[in-house]
């Protein structure tokens, strides 16, 4: 025994390198053994999978959306299960009449839409439970925003008045009248401040916290209006003439025209990092543009004309949505059509990503919202 346990311990010793190898191989292969244990002939393992793979959560999501489209029925119901309790699917009713747009808060927790029965709506983004509803304007509120620390809603509407409320109670906190026209669109500037653009072919710049706003000329109806913090630049979408501009806030001045659609630019928005501008437009086409030197990176046909579109958090995907009815969904570097969701039924009026990039948001003229989930 003297010599036997000695020898004993050595070979341990020497066997202990090895171990981790073997965890992290095991591990490696987790997620694909709980996939195929959600067929199992065991009730037992099914659910002891389920739970598991929900509480690995995003690390199981690719092996999760591939599972959703098995050919094992039992597969494919429990992996759609796990999908929607980590990144729901929703349909949002509540609106009597189209929905006009949609905005995502900051942390991804609320959803604010507004729409032709002159009423904003605020969800749950996770339940799609209906928190509150903001009741005041005397028509269709055409834009919604919400602030960066998602205490503040604002509006603009065919009313010609643009408004703030506040999101907890739904109080209306201020009311800026005076407008020729209706007003079209709105985008927060920066913590205190917001822009937007209507059909008396202005464009203003609203400090929220004094209710002091300043006129910014503009030269054309404006459908749409951009900010980008990084880019330190704003951008309006004009529907005659068919152009885009970029606007110094700080200067008080036009930095340059992009110019190439040959309809009305129904939508802009700014990649993460500002050094991108993604239009929509009625012609039927995204389009990317350089925002230093205005050169037209890339173009996107699409089948009919376009509504809206939005970049994703991490600038590599695009979301549309427009006259087909239906969401897409792009990758923006080789423009390639990688998802549709054919869901609405009727023409999608506006898009938006969820911060973490998971799930896209969408309003249509059927009266609802839907949230989609992205594959990853």
């Amino acid at each position: 025994m003297t010599i036997w346990f000695p020898r004993c311990v050595a070979l341990l010793l020497l066997m202990l390198p090895f171990v981790p190898a073997v965890a992290v191989a095991d591990g490696d292969t987790e997620v694909e053994r709980l996939i195929k244990q959600l067929g199992s002939d065991e009730f037992d393992e099914r659910e002891t999978a389920t739970k598991r793979l929900q509480e690995i959560g995003d690390p199981a999501l690719g092996a999760l959306d591939k599972a959703a489209t098995s050919a094992d029925a039992e597969v494919r119901r429990r992996a759609k299960y796990v999908l929607d309790k980590l990144y729901p699917e929703l349909r949002l009713t509540g609106h009597t009449g189209a929905v006009w747009c949609v905005c995502v808060s900051v942390d991804g927790k609320r959803v604010l839409t507004s729409g032709a029965d002159k009423t904003l709506r605020l969800w749950d983004g996770h339940t799609g439970k209906q928190l509150r509803v903001f009741e005041g304007h005397t028509d269709q509120i055409y834009g919604a925003a919400l602030s960066p620390d998602g205490k503040r809603v604002l509006s603009v509407s065919v009313d010609k008045t643009v408004r703030l409320w506040d999101a907890t109670t739904g109080k209306e906190l201020q009311k800026m009248t005076g407008h020729a026209r209706e007003v079209y669109s709105i985008a927060v500037a920066t913590k205190s401040k917001a822009l937007f653009a209507g059909y008396d072919r202005q464009m203003y710049l609203w400090d929220l916290d004094t209710g002091v706003w300043v006129l910014f000329g503009h030269t054309a109806t404006g459908y749409c209006v951009a900010y980008s913090d990084q880019a330190k630049l704003a951008a309006t979408g004009a529907h005659d003439p068919w152009r885009i501009r970029l606007l110094d806030l700080e200067a008080g001045n036009e930095v340059r025209k992009l110019t190439g659609h040959t309809q009305g630019i129904r939508s802009v928005c700014f990649s993460p990092d500002g050094k991108r501008l993604l239009s929509a437009s009625y012609d039927c086409t995204l389009r990317i543009w350089d925002v230093e030197s205005g050169k037209e990176l890339k173009q996107i046909q699409a089948h009919k004309p376009l509504y809206s579109a939005a970049f994703s958090p991490d600038g590599k995907r695009i979301v549309s949505g427009g006259d087909d009815e239906a969401v897409r969904l792009w990758d923006a570097e080789s423009g390639k059509e990688l998802r549709k969701y054919p869901g609405h039924g009727t023409q999608v009026t506006s898009v938006a990503f969820f911060p973490d990039g998971r799930r896209v948001a969408a309003t249509s003229w059927d009266g609802a919202a839907r949230i989609w989930r992205v594959p990853p």
